[in-house]
């Protein structure tokens, strides 16, 4: 009765690689705006021109942050999911996990 323990498990594991795909969008995407916001600040204070890597080469850079927090978000979410998925409905209910 009620969910299979792989539906329980894979419904924890899609729920937090989602929410840590999101994170490493908008991280990615805050971080960038940053740092155009404060361009100029950065190149007065270090004395250095501000210079913008290759489209493949930032491109690449964006791509691994956002597959880092998706394994991340993938590998953090194993162990509560297995927990959960051995455990019994109203076990988990009755001790509010």
């Amino acid at each position: 009765m009620g969910a299979k323990k792989s539906k329980v498990f894979l419904m924890i594991i899609y729920e937090a690689t989602i929410i840590s795909l999101i994170g490493g969008v908008l991280g990615t995407a805050g971080a960038g705006l940053l740092l155009g916001v404060f361009k100029g600040l950065i190149m007065h204070w270090m004395k250095m021109p501000y210079l913008v890597p290759q489209a493949f080469v930032l491109a690449s850079y964006v791509v691994s942050a956002i597959a880092f927090a998706f394994l991340t978000g993938l590998f953090a979410s194993l162990i509560p999911a297995t927990v959960a998925s051995r455990m019994q409905p109203f076990d988990a209910i009755t001790r509010g996990e």
